[in-house]
């Protein structure tokens, strides 16, 4: 009985958090938003980097620094495009000794950056974006693919803000950093996840 009370009130209040939000101007519908320049929301925004360590586990860190600009045109994606960095310095295991040699060996200690060269619509709320992902001085081209969550005016900032999901894929070895954390220590393809806001400027 107190189960079933508390998922009445827990469902209770995601919808009337969902209604509250709609009520704001809240949409996810990605045409509904406005055409401008935006950019990263750093307090909210992050990425998870995961592989496998040794064939044991697979392993999953965070990188907290995010930032970024994207230029947004809902009704022309071909003016669509995103600046985006992450920063090493900031990776988050919970270990602060092991936060800097993962920085070092993953990464080789410098920002990693990706810049889009095209974004093609897939339908709905998702697009592939390809672009040029810098990691430790070297350049290759990497798509990723993201969704976007929704967008509308912030309640307390009193602007437009606009969320987005992005999902790929790297080989350490593609750029030079395998050496650095051998691909039997932990696996030579990782994955990226990225959740950001973007504010409107």
């Amino acid at each position: 009985m107190i189960r079933a009370t508390l998922i009445a009130l827990a469902a209770a209040a995601a919808f009337a958090g969902t209604a509250d939000a709609q009520g704001r101007g809240w949409s996810g519908n990605p045409a509904d938003q406005p055409a401008g320049t935006y950019a990263v929301d750093a307090r909210h925004s992050s990425a998870t980097v995961r592989g496998v360590h040794m064939g044991f586990s697979n392993y999953t860190f965070r990188i907290d620094g995010v930032g970024g600009t994207l230029k947004f045109d809902p009704k022309d994606a071909s003016a669509i495009s995103i600046t985006a960095t992450l920063d090493p310095a900031t990776v988050h295991t919970g270990l602060p000794d092991f936060d800097k040699e993962i920085g070092g060996a993953f990464f080789g200690g410098t920002p990693i950056t990706f810049v889009s060269k095209s974004v093609v619509p897939q339908g709905g709320n998702a697009a592939k974006v390809a672009g040029d992902l810098t990691l430790n001085g070297v350049t290759k081209p990497v798509t990723l693919d993201v969704t976007f969550i929704g967008g509308g005016p912030h309640p307390f900032k009193g602007k437009p803000v606009l969320g987005f999901q992005a999902e790929g894929a790297f080989k350490r070895s593609d750029f030079d950093v395998a050496p650095k954390l051998p691909a039997n220590v932990f696996s030579d393809e990782v994955r990226v996840s990225i959740s950001a806001e973007f504010d409107k400027q």
